[in-house]
């Protein structure tokens, strides 16, 4: 997918861009097959060849005054020699031109990726090795594509060319030192990754432990890994002796302690590597050439200046698919984005005829219940309470009245009240018999 969209990029610096993303693929790609050694190794060389050219693709938009459409550049290999030839060892060894680092780490994954596919038999097996071998062709054209249109042939903005210029020391420095890498990274890393599990041909003389380290021998032993013949997954050494006497109906070997185990389905994953190993190489460096011979027909050479897309609908509407990005983002916007948003709007217009509706209502409710009780309180509790206090101060005004501090009064009074109280007594005897 990415290798493809770098097709039809015209931003130098998206090229590189998408080009990462197709890298990325073949690293994991190497992970899903068993090929971890080579999986991390690409993830080295890559570093070097994608960071002499993402800082050749900045030397160039320096250049050319922060434009970064190849579509209006051209004719730069004069101007920016240094530029050029360093951004042309990052393209070969991106394509993986044998003998350049791309190269040395991309045929093991390759490798791996057609061994297991050999080994597992299905067609859905044979699914990465063509991903691969066909990204492979991708990357050798766009960037080929990239190296014609920005470096050869004529210059498309005359008055930017004008102005363009070979970057200082400080950034064709680093171009060259990235450059010397990005050729000979490869070789130089072969020997730190033999042994490791995933390895192929190139990886196949034993390393030299005590000239290495105490502690590259213990990690390779850790590294290496044995595959399960049932599941066709791989486990870590530390449980290859549990596994080996599982496997050893199958024909499994016995090591001294401390010795990768082998089994049959690893010889015989072995003896696949072997066999893919030549034809990986043939048919890497057939779509490799291929793919740099034809970028080179079109954006150099003698069909230069043709658009055959132009002349074919069906590579108009493949054009217009890339252009789009497949229509992921497209996709996603109209799934997720939208759909969020069309989610908005019921979740607002839910909140407004329904929740609102539920708060103001009850909130009215409340309000009423509150006139009420306020009313009860107002006028039964406290009117009770006033007018308890307001009987207790008038009883108590007129009780006052009787406090005249006059002697003949009181003594009056009493004989009043005795009188009444014995009228009262006479009267209930009388009815009490």
């Amino acid at each position: 997918l990415a290798a493809s969209i770098g097709l039809v990029q015209n931003d130098i610096k998206k090229i590189l861009a998408y080009s990462t993303i197709s890298q990325l693929g073949y690293m994991f790609l190497a992970l899903g097959v068993g090929a971890f050694a080579a999986g991390l190794f690409h993830v080295l060389t890559h570093a070097f060849f994608k960071a002499l050219l993402f800082l050749g693709s900045g030397a160039v938009i320096h250049a050319m005054h922060d434009e970064q459409d190849i579509q209006k550049m051209g004719g730069l290999k004069k101007k920016m020699p240094v530029t050029y030839w360093t951004f042309l060892a990052g393209t070969l060894a991106l394509a993986g031109v044998p003998f350049f680092s791309g190269f040395w780490s991309k045929e093991p994954i390759l490798t791996e990726a057609l061994a297991w596919a050999m080994y597992r038999g299905a067609w859905y097996h044979w699914v990465p090795f063509v991903c691969g071998i066909s990204a492979a062709f991708l990357t050798a054209f766009y960037m080929a594509r990239a190296v014609g249109m920005t470096f050869h042939g004529e210059p498309k903005d005359h008055h930017v060319f004008d102005h363009a210029h070979e970057s200082p020391w400080v950034m064709t420095g680093p171009l060259v030192i990235l450059a010397v890498f990005a050729v000979l990274i490869g070789g130089i890393g072969v020997p730190f990754f033999e042994g490791m599990p995933g390895k192929t041909k190139w990886f196949q003389r034993r390393v030299n432990a005590e000239r290495i380290g105490d502690w590259y021998h213990a990690a390779r032993n850790h590294l290496l890994q044995s595959e399960d013949p049932k599941t066709g997954f791989y486990f870590a050494a530390d449980h290859a002796s549990s596994a080996a006497s599982d496997l050893a109906a199958d024909g499994g070997d016995h090591h001294e302690p401390g010795e990768a185990h082998d089994t049959s389905a690893r010889g015989r994953m072995e003896e696949e590597r072997h066999h893919a190993h030549w034809p990986t190489v043939g048919m890497a460096s057939g779509v490799l050439a291929f793919g740099l011979y034809f970028g080179w027909l079109l954006f150099v050479g003698p069909w230069k200046g043709k658009d055959p897309v132009k002349k074919s609908p069906a590579l108009q509407s493949a054009k217009r698919v890339l252009e789009n990005l497949y229509y992921i983002d497209w996709f996603y916007y109209k799934v997720f984005f939208a759909g969020v948003h069309g989610a908005k709007h019921i979740a607002r217009a839910f909140d407004k005829y329904v929740i609102e509706t539920i708060v103001n209502t009850t909130g009215w409710l409340v309000e009423r219940i509150a006139f009420v009780a306020g009313g009860i309180d107002y006028f039964l509790v406290d009117g009770m309470v006033r007018l308890a206090g307001a009987a207790t101060l008038e009883a108590g005004e007129h009780a006052r009245k009787t406090q005249t501090g006059r002697l003949q009064e009181y003594v009056a009074m009493s004989v009043i009240l005795i009188g009444l109280i014995f009228v009262v007594a006479v009267l209930i005897s009388v009815f009490a018999k």
